[in-house]
């Protein structure tokens, strides 16, 4: 442990202060309530069967969002929370897959 103070206050390795994120709890207070307001606009549930029509779904999605003016803030977290289903199921293994491509785990 010595050696890595050490190492630290000759600059070698930044501080722990310097390596943890900035706390924020504005947007951990403001997030729920902006997901409340979106649902209390009762957006649509997508579930993927062929019946439904995903362009509808986004176009209805999008009308909250933009009422709301968290499109580009909020637009793809609080859309992606109204899938159910298979819609569900796709979303995830959309998001593992782009994951695994562009967030390579280190091996």
């Amino acid at each position: 442990m010595s050696f890595l103070k050490g190492l630290v206050s000759l600059g070698v390795l930044p501080s722990v202060q310097e390596t943890q994120a900035p706390v924020n709890p504005r947007i951990a207070i403001i997030v729920p309530k902006i997901l409340t307001k979106f649902l209390k606009l009762k957006p649509p549930v997508f579930n993927g069967s062929e019946s439904e029509d995903a362009y509808e779904f986004i176009l209805d999605c999008y009308e909250r969002l933009h009422k709301l003016g968290i499109v580009h803030h909020h637009g793809v977290e609080f859309v992606t929370f109204q899938l159910q289903g298979e819609a569900k199921q796709w979303w995830r293994a959309y998001v593992e897959c782009i994951s695994s491509v562009y967030f390579p785990s280190s091996r």
